[in-house]
């Protein structure tokens, strides 16, 4: 009979029950809420199972939970300002940079010329039309983190959470999702009750929202790092 079920739920795109409360103290996770929490979980601490974070159904469920009257306080939708730092060789940037508007094609041997107009972090800004894919950079997974602070955004970019010294030639990117794209705020894992919020709330200070799939950018912050 469950078999059954889940046939016709897949036939009727309908999306896994998460039970009246998700992840609730005073109820049982069904079999699909306790893979859930588990993806976060992974998510949280990169450590990403391909086997949920690549399979596109996960952002479909997702998607619908966060429309779910039931499940909102948990998954809430965001569709603020976010921001993603990352620190990324020069020749990874170009790319991203080659979908700007530009009178002179952006390389690794003249990337001094686009850093000419600095902020007070000594960032340059660049409006570009680039799609974002997590599996582009390496990872196992269709989600990304994002942040509705720039500051932390410009942690991350700086080498605060990765070495620096691995790159070859450095920078620090920010980048700004396009308007009007929905994120999953992470704050309804932070909120969480008992253990389970205690799991995520060390996270808080992130200030985090998820992306799921691809991420439209319309403008990215660029600045050199060392003495290439």
């Amino acid at each position: 009979m469950n078999l059954l079920r889940e046939y016709i739920r897949i036939l009727l795109k309908e999306q896994p029950d998460l039970g009246d409360v998700v992840f609730g103290e005073d109820e049982a996770d069904t079999e699909y809420e306790a893979e859930l929490y588990q993806f976060f979980s992974d998510l949280f601490n990169q450590e990403d199972d391909p086997a949920m974070a690549m399979d596109p159904t996960t952002i479909d469920n997702l998607e619908a939970y966060m429309s779910d009257p039931r499940y909102r306080d948990t998954f809430k939708p965001y569709k603020g300002p976010a921001f993603r730092g990352m620190s990324m060789d020069v020749r990874e940037l170009i790319p991203i940079l080659l979908t700007g508007d530009w009178e002179v094609r952006p390389g690794p041997n003249n990337i001094d010329d686009f850093l000419k107009k600095k902020n007070k972090q000594g960032f340059s800004a660049h409006d570009v039309s680039y799609s974002y894919r997590p599996d582009a950079f390496g990872s196992n997974s269709l989600f990304s983190h994002w942040s509705k602070d720039i500051g932390v955004a410009t942690n991350f970019s700086s080498g605060q959470y990765s070495d620096m010294n691995s790159i070859e030639l450095p920078m620090s990117v920010i980048m700004y999702a396009q308007p009007g794209q929905t994120f999953l705020d992470a704050d309804g894992l932070y909120n969480l009750p008992g253990e389970r919020g205690y799991e995520f709330s060390g996270f808080s200070n992130e200030k985090e929202v998820i992306g799921m799939g691809v991420i439209d950018v319309g403008r990215i912050l660029i600045k050199k790092e060392g003495n290439w």
